[in-house]
């Protein structure tokens, strides 16, 4: 074997080697990224979360909370009769009125020290124990609530609580596939569903919030921070709060079958 062959033997081994070694360094990119991908899609609209057509009918305001201006400010301000809906002990809730005022303050990001002030605070007359204010809506009253859940139920994928009401039983359930990268913990195709057995023995399900992704430093989940009774019906109605914005799902919202609905969401003050 001469040795301008030897060489050549040599470089072919070579270029091959290289050509292997850019497909395998290309596979593990491949699969790398699809390992990640699944913590990079952002959700962009309330239209991700609910499985349903909804329209907000009333909104849910914080006592006692700061934030910009928003473009629903003057309609929150026009707006003369809010019930709060209260946390007495244990599984006793209320709604009961409440005066509910906007007012500027200075926003230390926003403004300059002589003003004007852009900075919103919600005041409530009597915001002991109140968990949020919302406009009245589907005739609701004053009245005093017995949940069939403890205040502010976490449920993380695989948790399941179930409770009767009028002699039916409801279950709740969340699934999700948690996902993990190297400095950050999500769940991807996050579910939170309703079900229950119809007076034909058939089975019901209704799914009240989905999430595609979501991404947090620390892993996630949606808390039920009432379910029970609200409006004049018989089924179950719930408080759900994302991400500590709050959700409210009312059965009278629904206009075919029994189902509970989003009809209203926090207003959040806030953003650059």
């Amino acid at each position: 074997m001469t040795k301008s062959f030897a060489t050549l033997i040599f470089l072919t081994g070579l270029f091959f080697s290289c050509q292997n070694s850019d497909k395998e360094l290309k596979k593990t990119e491949k699969e790398t990224e699809k390992d990640t991908i699944s913590l990079t899609t952002e959700i962009t609209s309330d239209e991700d979360r609910f499985p349903f057509d909804f329209k907000i009918l009333t909104y849910i305001v914080i006592p006692n909370t700061s934030g910009h201006d928003t473009d629903e400010l003057k309609n929150l301000q026009k707006q003369k009769l809010w019930f709060g809906f209260y946390h007495v002990e244990g599984k006793s809730f209320e709604i009961k009125p409440v005066s509910i005022r906007f007012e500027r303050e200075f926003d230390g990001i926003m403004d300059n020290e002589n003003g004007p002030y852009t900075g919103i605070r919600t005041v409530a007359d009597s915001n002991e124990n109140c968990l949020f204010a919302f406009n009245p809506i589907f005739n609701i009253e004053p009245k005093n609530l017995n949940a069939y859940l403890p205040l502010n139920t976490v449920f993380k994928p695989g948790t399941k609580k179930t409770f009767r009401v009028n002699g039916i039983e409801y279950t709740l359930s969340a699934s999700g596939k948690r996902v993990k990268e190297e400095y950050l913990e999500g769940i991807k195709d996050y579910k939170l569903v309703l079900s229950y057995m119809n007076s034909d023995a058939s089975e019901k399900e209704i799914l009240l919030m989905k999430l595609p992704t979501y991404e947090e430093y620390e892993t996630p989940s949606i808390q039920v921070v009432f379910a029970g009774k609200m409006d004049s019906d018989n089924f179950p109605d719930f408080v759900l709060k994302d991400n500590n914005q709050y959700y409210l799902y009312l059965s009278a919202g629904s206009k075919n079958e029994k189902q509970a609905i989003c009809v209203g969401t926090e207003v959040i003050f806030g953003g650059c």
